[in-house]
């Protein structure tokens, strides 16, 4: 308790100190003058608020994958600083995210031999970020970790998609496009490899090998024969897996044009005919046919 004299007329208050933190307490006043102490006024129960968390300590961020960090530390535990929960936040470096204060996010931490322990899925390989932490209680947030720098790992590439043929193709050829992977940083696609095979065969073999392109001219085909391909990528770190495989027919032949004769040479008994050579034809027909004599 505490007291003092007190004169004139207006509001009077009295600040009692040293009371322990989140702790309830009950308080009343009385007046006194030269006739004695009054009755004490109805309790008023209140509750000491908390003082805001301390930052976290020891922050570490290891095990890297292509996808995740997983960050550790040591809670910082006060009795005058109590710790409801704690938030992380992960934002790309050098990056505009729009506001900060948006990327705070309540994490369940495990506890391992009194050191916090949480894993963040879903980052994206290759890329750079910077790790916070703070510290939540019923008076708010407290004061944030330092940034930890984190560089993902890259993996090898996704999948390309399937191989598909463009329309228009000209007999015995095909033009096989595809969509290259997702780019990593630091982990481009330097190389696609384009296979194929026959329906009904097992033995696939290389069509095209070359860089980041997405497109490949095969030619060579056999008329009406329904064929296989597939595509993979390449980074620093190895190959992708195949795509799904695409089944095409090689485009229907047209008729070829007529022969360009060179000359014909004849005997008593024979005709020879000569003419040039037709890229894409499997055989030539001779007709004979009687001509009718002119003249008188």
């Amino acid at each position: 308790g505490g007291g003092g004299a007190l004169g004139g007329g207006g509001d009077h208050s009295y600040t009692v100190e040293h009371l322990d933190v989140d702790t309830p307490y009950a308080l009343r006043v009385r007046a006194c003058n030269a006739g004695g102490e009054g009755p004490w006024s109805p309790l008023w129960t209140q509750r000491t608020i908390v003082k805001p968390p301390l930052a976290p300590m020891g922050l570490e961020c290891g095990d890297v994958t292509p996808t995740s960090v997983t960050m550790r530390w040591v809670p910082n535990t006060h009795p005058h600083h109590p710790v409801s929960l704690h938030q992380a936040r992960v934002m790309l470096s050098g990056g505009d995210g729009g506001d900060p204060e948006d990327h705070w996010v309540t994490v369940a931490a495990e506890e391992r031999g009194g050191v916090l322990t949480k894993v963040i899925e879903d980052l994206v390989p290759g890329q750079r970020y910077t790790v916070q932490l703070r510290a939540v209680n019923t008076y708010g947030p407290g004061d944030a970790t330092e940034g930890a720098p984190v560089t993902l790992l890259c993996d090898v590439p996704s999948r390309p998609s399937q191989p598909v043929p463009e329309p228009g193709s000209v007999p015995r050829t095909m033009v096989l496009t595809w969509s290259a992977p997702y780019g990593q940083p630091g982990a481009e696609v330097r190389e696609h490899v384009l296979e194929m095979r026959r329906h009904g065969s097992s033995e696939w073999h290389a069509v095209h090998r070359g860089g980041a392109d997405t497109s490949c001219l095969v030619g060579d085909l056999d008329h009406f024969t329904m064929y296989h391909f597939r595509v993979r990528a390449r980074n620093d770190l190895g190959w992708s897996a195949w795509s799904d495989e695409s089944m095409e027919a090689s485009p229907p032949a047209s008729a070829p044009e007529p022969p360009f004769v060179v000359s014909c040479r004849t005997t008593h008994d024979s005709a020879t005919l000569r003419w040039r050579s037709q890229p894409g034809v499997s055989a030539y027909e001779v007709q004979k046919l009687t001509a009718t004599r002119s003249g008188g």
